[in-house]
């Protein structure tokens, strides 16, 4: 689940300014999650990616700080495909070679307090087991996001077009037992030329009264309004690095040609956070048994060659916040990657260093 305090308090507040570059520094990419990434470009392109979900808590005290995954209601699917046109959802333009990337989180879960001398106790159960169909305080988190862009041809270089998010998320306070419940969505349109980047928002609890907002049956959850819905506009994207959105940054990572101790910036937008940049880094390429299926074949424990790529917000220079990691198989000459350079395992920071989400492959299918 991502995890969100204030959205535009951080969009507004929060953004990163960056100096320095003066020219605009443009990311090479391949086409690694063909079989055949010289070709660029496959008109019959189809991939479903299916992830296993768990969570590696902090255990910090005086807080919400314990998080257990509900296993068989938890999981993440990516599907992809390639689009030869596409009608703009903003101006109705048609554009060409396309790829639509459509990604779904569906997170059951149970936030345990941990006390100061350790004791626990559990505030909320959401998802699974817990879903009721009398409330919508129960139901499983949920992010569904999808985002449109251009393939590698005609030097596009997976520039973005459109998309859209929804999240249905519970966010932990800072400290404390008190959690909100949130229910937004937003759109970020860029044009056909990707020269800026319009965020327009929905937040779907705008018209509750604060009777509605709250939650009875327990006293420590609340729905949660946005502060603000105003749109915002982003505009230079790629005065200093390759732009994409954030909703395709795990495809774009794919596309990378990795080495050890190797790094690549890329600029990205956010609903939740703007326009920042982000440097993924790579400390090694190496050999390691992976168990996943693939297309036709049962999941079976598979040698893979892959790059331990960590991606982190650069800001003046230098990265800061806590790094989200990916392990992203390598293709095995120019025009052979035998595994589409996967994303076998990722792992996403859950926001005040309260743990990560992990997410490992369990199935790749390449046909509908």
């Amino acid at each position: 689940m991502k995890k969100k305090t204030t959205l535009l308090a951080i969009a507004a507040a929060g953004l990163f300014l960056f100096s320095g570059c003066s020219a605009m520094v443009p990311t090479s990419l391949s086409a690694n999650w063909l079989k055949n990434p010289t070709a660029i470009d496959d008109p019959s392109f189809y991939e479903r990616l299916e992830y296993d979900v768990s969570f590696n808590n902090s255990l910090t005290h005086d807080a919400i700080s314990k998080i257990t995954v509900d296993p068989e209601h938890s999981s993440y699917v990516q599907e992809t495909e390639f689009l030869p046109t596409w009608s703009h959802l903003g101006d109705g333009s048609t554009c060409y070679a396309v790829y639509h990337m459509k990604a779904e989180l569906t997170l059951s879960a149970t936030y345990t307090y941990v006390a100061s001398n350790g004791a626990e106790e559990d505030v909320l159960s959401f998802g699974g087991q817990f879903d009721t169909e009398s409330s919508d305080a129960d139901d499983p988190a949920k992010v569904v996001t999808e985002v449109w862009f251009y393939s590698l041809g005609n030097q596009k270089n997976l520039q973005p077009l459109y998309s859209k998010s929804e999240y249905y998320s519970y966010s932990p306070a800072m400290n404390g037992k008190s959690v909100q419940l949130l229910n937004y969505g937003y759109v970020i349109d860029y044009g056909t030329d990707c020269k800026s980047a319009t965020v327009t928002y929905t937040d779907h609890w705008q018209d509750l009264s604060d009777e509605e907002l709250r939650v009875n049956d327990n006293l420590y959850l609340y729905k949660t309004k946005l502060l603000n819905t105003a749109s915002i506009t982003f505009k230079d994207l790629t005065k200093q690095y390759t732009c994409i959105d954030k909703t395709q940054l795990l495809f774009a990572a794919r596309g990378i040609d990795y080495s050890a101790n190797s790094s690549n910036t890329l600029t990205f937008v956010s609903g939740e956070t703007g326009k920042q940049n982000v440097t993924l880094s790579c400390s090694e390429v190496v050999e390691a048994p992976f168990t996943f299926a693939l297309d036709a074949d049962q999941a079976s424990e598979q040698t893979v060659r892959y790059a331990n790529v960590s991606l982190t917000i650069a800001s003046g220079g230098s990265n800061v916040g806590t790094a989200h990691t990916m392990l992203i198989a390598q293709k095995t000459s120019d025009n052979n990657s035998p595994f589409y350079a996967l994303p076998l395992q990722i792992q996403s920071p859950f926001g005040y260093n309260l743990g990560t989400l992990v997410y490992k492959l369990s199935e790749a299918t390449h046909t509908r």
